[in-house]
């Protein structure tokens, strides 16, 4: 599958968990949710993948760059 590309949808805001924090940032076995779904594109083969952000606390995770 090296040319797969995976889509991941990581825009949701987390409202309805009554949380201020980023929904794919909550944590869930000792890590981000968005972690998991990265995890399990690259254990699935996909080399590529992009991420649809939602805000700026989201792509400061995704890039690695401390607010």
């Amino acid at each position: 599958m090296s040319d797969a590309v995976a889509v991941i949808l990581a825009a949701g805001e987390g409202k309805r968990m009554q949380s201020d924090k980023a929904k794919v940032l909550h944590e869930m076995a000792g890590a981000p949710l968005l972690d998991h779904v990265l995890n399990a594109v690259e254990g699935a083969g996909i080399r590529k993948a992009v991420v649809v952000l939602g805000n700026d606390e989201v792509q400061r995770y995704v890039t690695g760059v401390a607010p």
